[in-house]
């Protein structure tokens, strides 16, 4: 559970620092976007998190209830997770800043309260990031078929 949650506690907090440092590095940003489906159907309301080892730059999107997702990240290669908690809140429609703040103030409470994001659905294999077999190289040109189609819950 503490993984998870620490986890939890990392995806915000790489989705806050991109919001509010404007995703450091200084280098070019591509349009990332794909699906994802687990047991061959969409996974809606996911966090996908790419992460660099090389630059330790996160960047993450939150699947649409067709499972789709998009996110802006610099060319490279990536370790991805996908993760969905039981009870987690759900992202909401606001202003970049008010989200920004919003993350923060969830980031906070995260901190203090280790039981707060609930049960981890994906498997560890996907969602955490220590562990993932996800892997994705973003193109220079960004691209549209950043997919994961084939996870299992099992």
């Amino acid at each position: 559970m503490k993984v998870a949650c620490r986890f939890a506690r990392f995806s915000v907090f790489a989705l806050l620092v991109s919001l509010v440092v404007g995703c450091g590095g200084g280098g070019e940003f591509v349009a990332v976007s794909g699906s994802v489906t687990l047991d061959g159907n969409p996974l809606d309301l996911a966090n996908v998190t790419f992460y660099s080892s090389e630059t330790e730059d996160a960047f993450s999107g939150l699947t649409d209830a067709e499972g789709k997702y998009n996110l802006r990240a610099q060319p490279g290669d990536y370790k991805v997770a996908i993760s969905k908690y039981e009870g987690e809140k759900q992202a909401t429609e606001m202003s970049e800043d008010d989200e920004a703040e919003n993350l923060m103030a969830e980031f906070e409470a995260d901190i203090r309260d280790e039981e707060a994001q609930g049960k981890e659905l994906i498997p560890e294999r996907f969602s955490d990031m220590a562990v993932t077999e996800l892997k994705f190289t973003v193109p220079s040109g960004g691209t549209q078929e950043a997919n994961f189609m084939n996870l299992t819950s099992r």
